[in-house]
């Protein structure tokens, strides 16, 4: 059997593609795949910011076209760029294992700062300059140090962070589960838990996309998924859809248990200086993340969540 699979060009949408690929094969030998690599609109238009150039599925729509069109079997995408809602033709699979959902600040090295001085220095020094185009980001790193200044950059990983020498930037931020993935090494950096920086929605966990009666397809992605992922996904994608922001809002959301609670923390405004954090939970009783009921729990939860911080903001 040889199967076409469809990604962007990118360095680590090539090495994600991989890891969906590797695990199939593990479980199916006998499967054979043509990688296509195919270019977004997101990717053709480099000398804009993002919110210049559209708004969601950037990275996905030529993609999903070439699925729709029956030119590859299944596609692999960061689930953090897909929109809340697809084509009505399509489907998600189940997710693979997520990697780290954290962001990472990465310090320039003519820096000669210890990491665990790191935090004090971002958070005492004037004027430092931050490399990121998310708002998500920069208002979150705004909160604790409000004269930083922003520096839109553009690009894969590598580009970006050459970018930190090259444009004499202080620090940039990035997801940590990128450079993990590439085993990307000489990196001076800081994890960012979610009381300073909420991840974007499915930030380390991958999405395979499919015709929604291709059965085939659905039955081997559901062979390499991890349920727990599934799970945590369904709740952050739920609270997503209901708060119905565009992919450049400040908008994220983490899913996590802590004992027999499950917990989103969000946040959302339309700018700084509304920008809202909750947080709400769920008691659950089983630990079987494939129970129906209570996959739907956590959507609930999801949009209970979204619903409360729109009325806050209506207020």
């Amino acid at each position: 059997m040889r199967l076409k699979v469809g990604t962007r060009g990118s360095e680590l949408a090539l090495a994600q593609t991989n890891i969906v690929c590797d695990l199939l094969r593990k479980k199916n030998p006998e499967i054979e795949f043509d990688i296509v690599i195919i270019k977004t609109k997101g990717d053709k238009i480099l000398d804009k910011s993002l919110d210049k150039i559209g708004d969601k599925g950037l990275f996905v729509k030529e993609i999903e076209q070439q699925l729709i069109n029956k030119k590859i079997d299944f596609a692999v995408h960061s689930l953090k760029d897909m929109p809340s809602e697809i084509d009505d033709r399509l489907i998600l699979g189940k997710c693979p294992p997520r990697a780290s959902e954290k962001d990472v600040l990465i310090i320039n090295p003519k820096h000669k700062i210890e990491l665990s001085d790191i935090l004090t220095w971002f958070k005492n020094t004037k004027n430092i300059k931050v490399g990121t185009g998310s708002k998500r980001r920069f208002y979150q790193l705004k909160c604790i140090n409000d004269s930083i200044i922003q520096c839109s950059i553009r690009g894969n990983i590598k580009t970006r962070i050459d970018k930190l020498v090259s444009e004499d930037l202080d620090v940039i931020v990035l997801a940590k589960a990128g450079i993990e993935r590439l085993d990307l090494k000489g990196l001076t950096y800081i994890e960012l838990e979610k009381d300073i920086m909420i991840p974007a929605v499915g930030q380390g966990a991958l999405a395979v996309e499919l015709r929604c009666d291709d059965n085939k397809i659905k039955k081997l992605i559901d062979e390499i998924c991890d349920d727990y992922t599934t799970f945590q996904v369904s709740g952050e994608r739920s609270f997503l859809k209901h708060i119905g922001a565009g992919c450049h809002s400040p908008v994220g959301a983490y899913a996590y248990q802590l004992n027999d609670k499950m917990y989103i923390t969000a946040i959302y405004g339309e700018d700084y200086d509304n920008l809202d954090v909750e947080t709400e939970y769920i008691e659950i009783k089983s630990r079987d993340y494939r129970d129906e009921s209570l996959i739907e729990e956590i959507k609930k939860l999801g949009e209970n969540l979204a619903k409360k911080m729109l009325n806050k903001e209506i207020r």
